[in-house]
């Protein structure tokens, strides 16, 4: 009993963040896709959730299968007076026509209500993308970026300008969270984006993930989000959906 009573306030604050975040990801905001194989240079047309493209069939989550690469991404999230989610991940088996490349992969979503300010941005990018005969390469494969705007000039996909008020900057993978304050009036608008250069016979496989909550920042939920490296919130969301739906 002693042994449980010193875990006990870590498992409160981690059942806390998952039902807030299940809270989150029911909620609804215009939110977006797009991908670009020429290493940012020009995006094909963003994809909406339910929109025309979208693979997925879960509202708050988009599927794109890019052909010419064999590749998936799937964006989920959502947003709410207490919690902001959005999660990007992507993957693939295989290249296609493709033999080598830089593709970059961004997902957007504006209507965020969480606050009050300063919010925190709690950002974690893994990556376990696989160079040519599936050996980790010796430094970073992906790098992610995620950004936050607000007021005029905030939107889907805005990277740059005044509106911007949170830039995470190159953010190389790690198994641990990063947290990140800024000032945003509801609403606002948030793109998380990976980029990543391979050769033909690649795995491409990473993961951004970000969570916003308001001011205070619970130190409790901030340990428990934290303290997920290995498997994202995200994925749990999705299976706990995929295993309810079948």
């Amino acid at each position: 009993m002693k042994h449980f009573r010193k875990y006990l306030p870590g498992l409160l604050a981690v059942l806390t963040g998952l039902a807030m975040l299940g809270t989150a990801s029911s909620a609804r905001a215009a939110f977006q896709i797009r991908i670009s194989t020429d290493g940012g240079a020009t995006f094909g047309a963003a994809i909406s959730d339910a929109g025309v493209g979208d693979a997925n069939l879960l509202a708050g989550a988009i599927t794109v299968n890019q052909g010419g690469l064999a590749i998936t991404a799937t964006a989920s999230g959502g947003t709410s007076s207490t919690l902001s989610v959005i999660d990007l991940q992507v993957q693939q088996i295989g290249l296609g026509t493709a033999s080598a490349g830089n593709v970059v992969v961004q997902a957007s979503m504006d209507g965020l209500i969480t606050v009050p300010a300063p919010q925190t941005l709690i950002n974690r990018f893994t990556d376990n993308t696989l160079p040519v005969g599936g050996v980790a390469a010796g430094g970073a494969v992906g790098t992610g970026e995620t950004f936050i705007t607000s007021g005029i000039g905030s939107g889907l996909f805005v990277t740059s300008g005044g509106s911007v008020v949170l830039d995470t900057n190159t953010v190389n993978p790690s198994t641990l969270a990063t947290n990140y304050t800024f000032n945003a009036a509801s609403p606002y608008a948030i793109t998380t984006q990976g980029n990543v250069t391979f050769a033909q016979g690649a795995a491409i496989q990473f993961d951004n993930n970000n969570r916003i909550v308001g001011a205070p920042a619970p130190g409790g939920l901030l340990l428990a989000f934290t303290g997920l490296p290995v498997l994202s919130v995200g994925t749990w969301l999705r299976r706990l959906r995929n295993r309810v739906a079948a």
